[in-house]
């Protein structure tokens, strides 16, 4: 709790420095950015596996990170408080033509995630910044892992990566950086991710 306060007077203070909470509408974006970094900060190693390997026993996390977008599951929704939910950072062109950077989400409450390239229907939206010139996402997590010959044991490198797939890594994102491009200029928001997940057991359960 204290460090999710810091961390919300720090962005506050710097927010309020660059005039971007000069009305009622920039607070709520405030507030947005306060609920979407309890959920990136809650993202599980939720487990899903393909056709291919369903009944092989093969799973990874569901981490889907590109330059500018993530998909995740997070055991904080946003919507539904008590569940985890299927979520999404993007950004996105609005009918003006200008562009915002928003975080979407659904429960997963009836519907399961299966497959890589089954995409979740998201049911809920926020907006995190508007009027956004760039975003950029990367992530620093477990790039390569090695034997050691001398401590005989692995030893795994981590790396910043503006790519981060969690079948490939095997494993989700140990922190994830924001930078958006505004006409006040840039603003960078780092997420350290507590991917420390009770509940994963339950997550290899088959359906059939």
């Amino acid at each position: 709790m204290i460090y999710l306060a810091l961390t919300a007077y720090s962005f506050f203070g710097e927010s309020w420095r660059k005039g971007r909470l000069s009305d009622t509408r920039s607070l709520e974006l405030y507030r947005n950015h306060v609920l979407c970094r309890s959920a990136v900060e809650s993202i599980c190693d939720y487990y899903v596996t393909d056709p291919t390997n369903e009944f092989n026993g093969v799973y990874w996390p569901y981490f889907i990170g590109t330059d500018n977008s993530a998909a995740f599951v997070t055991l904080s929704s946003v919507f539904v408080k008590g569940v985890s939910a299927s979520a999404r950072i993007r950004i996105v062109e609005t009918p003006s033509g200008t562009r915002n950077v928003v975080y979407e989400e659904t429960p997963l409450l009836h519907q399961y995630i299966r497959y890589e390239d089954s995409v979740p229907e998201y049911v809920h939206q926020i907006v995190l910044f508007e009027n956004v010139k760039a975003f950029h996402i990367r992530y620093y997590g477990a790039w390569e892992s090695r034997f050691n010959d001398a401590t005989q044991d692995f030893v795994t490198e981590y790396r910043w990566l503006t790519e981060y797939y969690g079948k490939d890594r095997k494993a989700t994102p140990e922190i994830i950086e924001l930078t958006v491009s505004d006409e006040t200029g840039d603003t960078v928001l780092t997420f350290p991710v507590r991917a420390l997940n009770p509940f994963k057991s339950r997550f290899f359960l088959r359906e059939f």
